[in-house]
């Protein structure tokens, strides 16, 4: 195994030694992703008692490993007639082809349901992945079946390393091939901005790859330098949707863009366009498409991505509730352990979370008590009581402060803190949310000291629940505002009972919980993550100001910029267990935010203004009705539904419209007085 693995070294390869569970026995490998180990690291890792030695594949070991797994897998080997390098210990097998120079995704036929009906069993580990190449895993011993020398991609059925992403697919023939050169005069300074308008149009026809790397050509065509054609590509990238043509999720990244520029750039240029065909192209810069509002939130590889997997494939609630889950239960394992430092104070890093979706099946429940589950198994102390007064609520918070309280129905929490011995307890909730210690005396004059608490809160409900019972005061109240409101309303196929998931996943899980427990400790931002994020804050912040938000949302966008720094945090454990946030945890929880942003805006506009419109007017007639024939004036109408004067005046005039009622004018000593009557 060491011979094999000296080799390997020897090779340029970037290698890792791993425990019979094939996790990494050195903690973050992260950095081994951007370069190999140097020899004497690895002269370290060799007094290991290493069960077996992996290889990080993509660019920095210049190799992708295809596997293919189980029966499924070899039967598919077979069907593509390839030639292993390497059986596995579980009777699989590998096989190794050269990396294309441009990033290829770590994929598996459950994360991508596609692959494994296209190509069942098989597997490929790009960039950001590793696989065993030596030694043993838990179902047996690696053996090699050939010499240590990937194949080149041409080797790969030319559809297959299409698929997977191992070469550009095809351009269209270029229409502007043959253009004649004419001189762009003034068109010239504005011409990215036509480009980029049409090639972001594109986009649904060509594909994200294709429309950006002609966008690149046509940079270069027209005489814009690569390092200008760099930042047009970048901002190609801010407004390509992130799915791919079947409608997956899977991310256009700055490095895919990047790559298509230095490809387009290393050919010589082509005739630019004409002066005819830049107006032909003229689009407004105000007029470019916006993001699409779908965005990927689960990085690849971390433990959101097991997660992920894990509940999808035990269950078919939507996956947005298995990454909220997955996020609260890290957020709990956290508990007071890890902080940051937010305008002075330490912030944890515990979440208020609402799963919403429409009556029916869409297993909120299901969803909560599988994170649940695995929350409890490594630390069954964070799964705070759900039913208490709020004396018994202190009292356990003095114990223990920190946690998560599950709320099967949202609904019933909030009528148990409706309850007369219950008064304050909200208050009390909301006070000890952003961490301060908490310092009291009961009514008794007991007492209450609670260090650094972190609660968190865990809750599903019915959207209809939410309209009928949340009134737009409660929204902005300060209980309320805090909460994390992940609506939803459609799910995957359907699945039944007995559905499990490879144990392989769950060992991750374990892995990630029990490595978890250990962190403890500030997390920190460094300069440049600073300034991205109040990038998006001042922005974020303008938003706020603008007078077409709802004033329902006022309070959740005033808190959803510490949020981000919580979601900043959380996504840096659940990809490196590392307590220094990167730019790429922060682009992670900007993107979530946005997201929480939208879907609760679509919610406010589509279900609960419209819920609340419905009973406005049905509360007005029902007013008007009590009149009985004597009718009702406005006046006494405004006073008994305590709806402003401005609003009532819109229901009042659609439901005369709708012929529901009917005004008559009064005459009297002062003013004329409307009277209306249910018709």
């Amino acid at each position: 195994m060491k011979d094999t693995a000296h080799a390997a070294f020897k090779l340029g390869w970037s290698i890792i030694p791993v425990a019979l569970d094939k996790r990494p026995l050195i903690g973050s490998w992260k950095e081994y992703q951007e370069h190999p180990p140097t020899g004497k690291q690895i002269g370290e890792w060799l007094k290991l008692d290493a069960a077996g030695w992996a290889v990080i594949t993509g660019a920095v070991s210049k190799i992708v490993i295809i596997d293919f797994d189980g029966e499924k897998g070899r039967d598919t080997l077979a069907a593509l007639n390839l030639d292993p390098h390497v059986k596995t210990g579980s009777g699989g097998y590998h096989v190794y082809v050269q990396h294309p120079g441009f990033k290829v995704k770590t994929l598996n036929s459950k994360s991508k349901r596609d692959l494994g009906e296209k190509y069942p069993g098989l597997d490929i580990r790009g960039d950001g992945g590793y696989a065993v190449f030596c030694g043993s895993n838990q179902a047996g011993e690696y053996e090699w079946l050939r010499p240590m020398e990937p194949d080149p991609i041409d080797v790969l059925p030319k559809e297959l390393a299409r698929y997977l992403g191992l070469v550009p697919t095809p351009l269209p023939n270029d229409p502007l091939a043959n253009a004649p050169v004419e001189d762009l005069g003034d068109a010239g300074p504005a011409l990215c901005d036509r480009l980029l308008a049409k090639y972001i149009s594109e986009v649904g026809r060509l594909g994200r790859n294709n429309a950006g790397f002609e966008l690149a050509c046509q940079l270069r065509d027209n005489g814009y330098t690569q390092r200008e054609a760099e930042g047009v590509m970048r901002e190609f990238v801010r407004y390509t949707p992130p799915v791919n043509t079947k409608g997956l999720p899977e991310p256009y990244t700055d490095v895919e863009a990047l790559a298509s520029c230095r490809q387009a750039y290393s050919a010589p240029p082509r005739a630019p366009w004409t002066r005819q065909e830049v107006r032909q192209h003229m689009t407004p810069k105000k007029q470019r498409p916006e993001p699409k509002d779908f965005l990927d939130l689960v990085p690849e590889p971390s433990f959101l991505q097991s997660y992920l997997q894990y509940g999808t494939d035990i269950t078919d609630a939507p996956p947005e509730f298995h990454l909220a889950v997955g996020l609260a239960i890290t957020s709990a394992m956290a508990g007071n352990s890890i902080w940051f430092n937010a305008w002075g104070e330490d912030v944890f890093l515990n979440l208020w979370t609402l799963l919403l979706a429409p009556s029916g099946f869409f297993r909120k429940t299901t969803s909560m008590r599988l994170g649940l589950k695995l929350l409890k198994k490594h630390n069954p102390e964070a799964i705070l009581p759900n039913d208490f007064t709020r004396e018994k609520l202190q009292e356990n918070l003095t114990i223990q402060p920190a946690g998560i309280v599950p709320v099967w129905e949202f609904g019933s929490l909030l009528a148990m803190m409706g309850k007369d011995y219950n008064i304050g307890i909200k208050e009390f909730l909301t006070e000890i949310y952003d961490g301060g210690d908490y310092r009291k005396e009961t009514v008794k004059g007991t007492p209450v000291h609670i260090i650094r608490p972190a609660v968190s809160i865990l809750a599903g409900s019915t959207i209809d629940w939410v309209v009928d019972r949340i009134s737009s005061g409660d929204l902005r109240s300060g209980f309320l505002a805090r909460y994390l409101y992940w609506p939803v309303t459609s799910k995957p196929d359907w699945k039944g009972f007995g559905e499990k998931s490879h144990s392989i996943i769950e060992e991750s899980l374990d892995s990630f919980m029990t490595s978890l427990s250990y962190v403890n400790g500030e997390a920190t931002f460094d300069a440049v993550v600073i300034k991205r994020y109040n990038k998006w804050l001042h922005k974020h912040e303008n938003e706020v100001n603008d007078q077409e938000l709802p004033r329902e949302l006022q309070g959740f966008y005033t808190r959803i910029g510490t949020y981000v720094l919580k979601f900043a945090v959380l996504y840096q454990l659940c990809m490196t267990l590392e307590l220094v946030v990167s730019e790429e945890a922060m682009e992670y929880a900007i993107r979530l935010a946005e997201y929480l942003k939208s879907h609760l805006i679509k919610l406010m506009e589509e279900e609960i203004a419209i819920g609340r419109d419905a009973q406005e007017l049905k509360r007005v007639r029902e007013i008007i009705s009590s009149g009985n024939s004597h009718g009702m004036d406005r006046q006494t109408i405004l006073r008994k539904s305590k709806i402003m004067a401005h609003r009532l005046n819109k229901i009042l005039q659609t439901l005369c419209e709708s012929a529901e009622i009917r005004v008559e004018i009064i005459k009297t000593e002062g003013r004329p007085k409307q009277v209306f009557y249910v018709n």
